[in-house]
């Protein structure tokens, strides 16, 4: 073995533990409550993904919770979308993950409703094509819940988009799919949910003179 190999070991190495430090060191900061030291150790591991060689998996991980900490602690929307753009090119093509894939959906969606409705055809794609992964990987693994509460999560994202839009037949044929969806599980707390939201729904359109629905 050379020297040159011995070289490439040890710094791919000191790469995976300065990697595993990093994603230590957020998690603890977001555990303890400090989101802008971790907003700091994610942005660490984005911006030197070439010095550490970083994999695409870990990178789409840390850009996940970047984004979501900066959504929910700052305003910097548009870094926040960068990064999650970034994540989808990342796990492109990259087989499982779900769990990860719809994080970045539902980011992604957060993210176009805050630019308006510039963006509205976005987030309606993103929406879609989260519900559409949550239903998929539900079938895969019915025991497990997440995709399920995936599904009410997007279903109330798109009832939420044709309610800006004043498509309150579309809320109406969501919400029942959500209704139905909750039933189906034995989910009597998300059924009040969406019996609210259709509630809502009727009381928007009666203020926007659009009938009693």
């Amino acid at each position: 073995r050379n020297s040159g190999a011995m070289a490439a070991e040890l710094s791919r190495e000191e790469a995976d533990e300065t990697l595993a430090m990093l994603m230590h060191l957020a998690a603890g900061f977001e555990d303890d409550d400090h989101p802008l030291q971790a907003i700091k150790c994610y942005e660490a591991i984005a911006q030197s993904k070439d010095k550490l060689n970083v994999l695409p998996l870990p990178e789409a991980e840390a850009r996940v919770r970047l984004s979501n900490l900066l959504l929910k602690y700052t305003d910097n929307v548009h870094r926040a979308k960068t990064h999650l753009e970034t994540t989808q090119l990342l796990m492109r093509g990259v087989h499982g993950y779900e769990e990860i894939k719809c994080a970045t959906f539902s980011g992604l969606s957060k993210c176009y409703r805050l630019y308006g409705d510039d963006l509205k055809k976005q987030q309606m794609d993103a929406v879609n094509g989260g519900l559409d992964l949550a239903r998929v990987t539900a079938k895969k693994k019915p025991k497990d819940d997440t995709w399920v509460k995936y599904q009410y999560h997007f279903l109330l994202e798109r009832a939420g988009i044709h309610m800006r839009q004043g498509g309150f037949k579309d809320v109406t044929a969501t919400l029942d799919e959500g209704a139905a969806l909750a039933t189906k599980n034995d989910d009597a707390r998300m059924r009040c949910v969406f019996a609210l939201a259709e509630f809502q729904r009727a009381l928007g359109q009666r203020l926007r003179g659009r009938g009693a629905g």
